[in-house]
Formats: C-alpha cells, structure tokens, sequence
C-alpha cells in the first residue's frame, strides 16, 4: 500500500470539506425552500458574522421576512418567528420537544445544571421548591435591600458634577443588590469583586463567535463560571449551617435553606440537597437579574427623560402615598398604580429580553406546512408580538396599562417579557418590584437631564436591548429631596 504524503491528506481533507459544504446547501434548501429567508448563506458559518457584529440590524432584518422565517448561524439551521400564536405555542411547548436553548454557547458558558437548560419532571420539581423563595414575606425582604441600594445609588449619582453613561451604573446597581438579595452576607468584599469581573467576563462570553479554544473570550467565560459557581458553593454551605439551627432568612439562599429544613421537618421528599445544583441554580438568579434589569431601568430614565409628563404623574403619586419619603414596602409598592404602568409600558415597549430561543430535540410540526429538522432553533420574537395587538402599539403609552383601558386583559397575549408555559420567570414579581422601587425612589428625590448624542435614539443589542449612547445623563436633586440616610436604617 503507498504511504499517504500530507499533500494526499490536505486533499482528502479539501474534497470531505467540499463534499459537507455541498452536502449542508442542499440540506438547508430542502428545509427551507417554501419559508421566507435570505436568498443564500455561507457555508458552516451562514450569517454569523452578521449576527455578531451588528446584531440589531440582523434581526431587525430578518423580522421583515415574515411570521416565519428562516437563517443559518454557525451550522444550525435558525427559525425565526415574529407570529404571537407561534412563539405563545414554541414557549408552552406541549410536545415536550424542544428545549431552552437561550444563545450560542450560552450551555457552555452557564453549565448544564442550570435551571434554564432543565426540563421535564426534574424542572417541575426544582421549580416547585423554589416558589417559597417569591412569597410575599420574601418579597419584602429583599425589598428592604433594593431600596437601600438604590438610594445608595442615587446618592452617588447626585454627587457626580458630570454627566455619566448610566448603562454602567445601573448595571453596578443591580450587580450589588443582586449578589446581597441573593446570597446575602456570605459573600466577602473580595468575593463580591471577583463576582463583579467574572460577570463581566461571563457576558463577553455570549456575545463572542462560540468557540472556546484557550485564551479565548468564551474559554476565559467559561473559568470565570468555574469560578463564580465556587464562590456560591462555599455560601450555600454555610446556609446550611446557619439555617440548621433555624435562623431567620435573610436573603434568597436562606429561603430555600428554610424551606428544605420545613421539607425535612414534614417528612417530605427533599430533593436538590446537592450543593453544586444549587449553587448553580443560584448563578441563573444572578445571570437573569443582571442584564435584564440593567437595560429595564436604564430604558425607564430614558423615556421618562423623554417624556416629561410621565415623570410628574410618578413623581406626584410618590409625594401621595409617602409625602415624608417613608421607607418603602411591599403594601405601598401595591398601591403605585401609576408607577406599576410605567414599568409594564417599559417593559413592553423595550423588552429587555427580545427573544428566548430554544432547540428542537426532535423532529417538531411548527405549522401544516412547516416541519422544524432535529438540531434546529426556534427564535420567537418577543420584541416583535409586543407590537402586535395593542392600541397604537408603538408608541410609550403606560395610561393603557390602566382599569379605563385595561389593555392588560384585551390584550395580554402578546406581553411576555418574563416568557410563558414552563420556563415562565420566577422571579418576576421581584423583577417588577425592583423597577418600581427605583422609580419611586429616583422620581420622588431627583430630576435628571439627557445630553443628546447623534445616535441617542438608536438602539444596540448587548444581548439586551440598549440605548446606543448609553443613555447620558446627569442628576440634581428635586425640590422634595431628603436625606435618605436615616430611611435606610428604618427598615
């Protein structure tokens, strides 16, 4: 037998190389023939360069298609859909085929233990454990913590004699009140830094070309989890400790700690004792606060900046129920009617999570005439059924969220900032009290102004939605300002 030259290898290689690329073309179009999408794509790679680079155009883009359109990103044959019943259908997932695939390289990144990669009887049950951990009595605990932070934050801010890119701010904002609500005390000063830069490079890990070779973005993402995720392990540990011996919660760990002990105390099953799952589950937390919420209020400064009468109607119903800025709680953030609006109208009109993509885990029937191939991903706009169905939908209204209106139940459908069906958002109410704590402290204490840039009314995709500029602003305080120090101590 002749021995093989590296010429013959480079050759067989070429020739296999060639053979896929032919092969995946003709796969693709047999796929996609009767869908909308582009007209070809690259080989391997389809539009992922696009995609990366400038990925608001990308999607804005591929929404002109169609109720249902068709991609292909690194390899995988991508299906988007901009039609509220089909997106509602992908989320309820009652086919149990699909899976919650979330980003490129977002398993790799987040670990496979996440909550948001679970499914089936093993997700119901976690997820079943975990509503203790949102009861009212929760809700208020960790109020105590958001609305200390955000006036922290405020004060900082009010300090400042420039005007400031607060995307970066809000993002700190949320960083530390999340890591407290979270895990509480049993992170030190150095941990919560690390916290702070692993995040960081977390999130870079998302938005890079997922590939983790060494030294590279996701690699350096995916240690940074390693290293998140041991931090979280040695707190969970000590909340076991600490609630062993029946203490008061004080923070998130705490509650579910609490809430195995009453398990154990019933004689009921306990099941994810284990301390890597629920220091992982604990990381899914943090991740899906972090950039969410970051966008969520940067979006609220810039469109109340932009839209003066809404900041009145905050600001007057604030000075109503806490005319001497008494410390917030859970019954006064129930009655900010006004205030509650304005979030929902916010997260309606700038989703922060455009989209939750997941991944067929076998053949799927999207439609009659549309059979989705194992592998492929599902992206459901939820950026795009928000503009579907209400009244002059494109424009920031929160009057409609009000009892007149009601547009709410009319046209609720197609509101799904926190999803739907299994994988709806645990943490939503929480989410929206956040919002609503740092408008009520921000409106009733401050006023800011917005310097305008050329591109302050683009928008960019970090994977959240942004205000291209960042959104700059600088603050002063308002003719009611008080001092908050003693209101933080009289929770």
């Amino acid at each position: 037998m002749a021995d093989f030259t590296l010429l013959d290898v480079g050759l067989i290689l070429f020739f296999a190389a060639v053979f896929y690329m032919i092969w995946e073309q003709i796969w693709v179009y047999k796929h996609t023939k009767s869908i909308p999408g582009p007209k070809w794509v690259l080989p391997i790679i389809g539009q992922t360069i696009s995609m990366i680079w400038t990925p608001w155009q990308f999607y804005e883009k591929q929404g002109q298609y169609g109720p249902v359109s068709w991609n292909s990103l690194g390899g995988q044959l991508v299906y988007y859909l901009t039609d509220n019943d089909l997106i509602r259908k992908v989320f309820m997932n009652q086919e149990g085929k699909l899976r919650l695939f979330l980003i490129f390289g977002a398993e790799k990144i987040l670990g496979s233990n996440n909550i948001a990669f679970m499914h089936g009887p093993e997700h119901v049950a976690l997820r079943k454990q975990l509503l203790p951990l949102f009861t009212t009595k929760a809700l208020s605990t960790y109020l105590t913590m958001q609305e200390r932070h955000t006036r922290e934050k405020l004060e900082k801010l009010l300090a400042r004699t420039a005007p400031e890119q607060v995307r970066t701010e809000m993002r700190d904002l949320i960083l530390e009140t999340s890591c407290e609500v979270f895990v509480g005390t049993y992170l030190t000063e150095a941990e919560s830094a690390d916290m702070a830069e692993a995040y960081l490079k977390m999130n870079d890990g998302l938005l890079c070309i997922p590939i983790a070779y060494p030294g590279g973005t996701q690699w350096k993402a995916i240690q940074a989890r390693k290293k998140v995720v041991s931090i979280l392990e040695r707190c969970v540990e000590l909340a076991k400790v600490r609630m062993a011996d029946d203490a008061a919660p004080t923070c998130l760990l705490d509650f579910w700690m609490e809430e195995q002990r009453r398990l154990e105390k019933t004689g009921e099953t306990v099941e994810f004792t284990d301390t890597n799952k629920i220091a992982c589950t604990v990381l899914d937390f943090l991740f899906a606060s972090q950039d969410a919420t970051t966008s969520a209020l940067t979006w609220l400064l810039a469109l109340v900046d932009q839209h003066p009468e809404v900041f009145e109607k905050i600001k007057e119903e604030q000075l109503r129920l806490r005319p001497n800025d008494e410390p917030l709680t859970q019954e006064l953030l129930e009655q900010m009617e006004y205030t509650r609006q304005v979030v929902h109208e916010n997260l309606r009109f700038r989703v922060p999570t455009t989209m939750m993509p997941h991944v067929a885990a076998e053949e799927y029937k999207l439609t009659k005439d549309v059979t989705v191939p194992k592998g492929s991903v599902l992206m459901g706009s939820i950026y795009e059924s928000h503009f579907q169905g209400f009244t002059d939908a494109h424009k920031f209204d929160p009057e409609r969220w009000g009892s007149e209106r009601a547009e709410d139940i009319k046209h609720g459908k197609y509101f799904l900032p926190f999803g739907t069906g299994p994988h709806m958002c645990l943490g939503r109410q929480y989410a929206v009290n956040q919002q609503i704590c740092f408008l009520a402290v921000f409106c009733r204490n401050s006023t800011w102004t917005r310097t305008r840039t050329p591109i302050s009314d683009e928008i960019i995709f970090t994977p959240t939605l942004m205000p291209a500029d960042n959104c700059i602003l600088s603050f002063q305080k308002s003719e009611h300002y008080q001092p908050t120090g003693h209101k933080v101590q009289a929770h």
